[in-house]
């Protein structure tokens, strides 16, 4: 999952308590899909009352994991880093 999308969506919600209401409905949705067995890919959303058709390469199972991280994000103030862990191998 792409740390920008989080970013972005934290950026776009933090303070706005109408903005994470909506990302909570949103996940709530997902999950409810995905429980239901309709965890196909997302070619449309509905934000601020507009639809429009995107395609988004998530399953809604992975869509409800990215909302449930920015809203974590946004409870606890936070915003979502992009870590990259690097390795050495020593060979004798």
């Amino acid at each position: 999952m792409s740390y920008k999308f989080k970013k972005t969506l934290v950026s776009w919600a933090e303070g706005d308590e109408s903005r994470i209401l909506e990302i909570r409905e949103t996940r709530d949705e997902c999950v409810s899909k995905s429980l239901s067995s309709k965890g196909s890919r997302i070619s449309s959303a509905t934000t601020n009352s507009n639809t429009f058709s995107m395609a988004i390469g998530m399953t809604y199972e992975e869509y409800a994991s990215c909302l449930t991280d920015v809203l974590s994000h946004l409870n606890n103030g936070t915003a979502p880093q992009n870590r990259v862990v690097g390795g050495f191998n020593t060979y004798e």
